[in-house]
């Protein structure tokens, strides 16, 4: 949906101006969703459009902190809607979760099992959904098996049957978690 993808990539300026992500935001390119996107601002456009590769901003919507952050609260419902599909599809519902988000350094999510409780890494907007949802499987999968022993691996496995291959391509938007920034 292209009024999705325009909020994720609002919020991805939020981001990257909050936390200096040069590399997320920098020569006017961006990654949104694992595509590296060209990001043309002018006065002349009235709204955000994406047009193949380039996504043409309003310069007045580049600094409107109100509605950033508008957008990030959007995309952090983006993110607890999918979460939620995934444990209603993939799991039944059979676990009460308390869902957390915040801006982490080094890790994509936590889960507290013994608190029934998930963290995921606001920064998880960046990644292509399906290597989304394999963070939050992991993660769900931590509330029946809690360190990664084999019979984490075992269970992992039973709905992630590629994770080796999807864990691969995670470990590509590793500099996303970069720790100076």
């Amino acid at each position: 949906n292209k009024d999705k993808i325009i909020k994720k990539f609002l919020k991805l300026i939020e981001q990257a101006n909050k936390l200096k992500f040069e590399y997320l935001l920098s020569d006017q390119k961006i990654w949104l969703f694992g595509k590296l996107y060209e990001i043309i601002f002018s006065k002349d456009y009235k709204e955000i459009f994406i047009e193949e590769s380039k996504i043409y901003i309003p310069v007045n919507l580049k600094t409107n902190k109100k509605y950033l952050t508008t957008i990030r609260q959007e995309n952090i419902k983006y993110l607890q809607d999918m979460f939620n599909e995934i444990l209603f599809r993939k799991f039944n519902n059979q676990f009460e979760v308390n869902l957390d988000f915040k801006n982490y350094r080094s890790r994509w999510g936590v889960c507290f099992h013994h608190l029934q409780k998930i963290i995921l890494n606001t920064r998880l907007i960046h990644l292509p959904p399906n290597l989304i949802e394999v963070v939050i499987i992991h993660e769900i999968i931590h509330l029946i098996v809690p360190n990664h022993s084999r019979k984490f691996y075992l269970e992992l496995y039973k709905y992630l049957p590629n994770y080796r291959y999807n864990k691969q391509q995670l470990n590509h938007y590793h500099m996303l978690l970069d720790k100076r920034y």
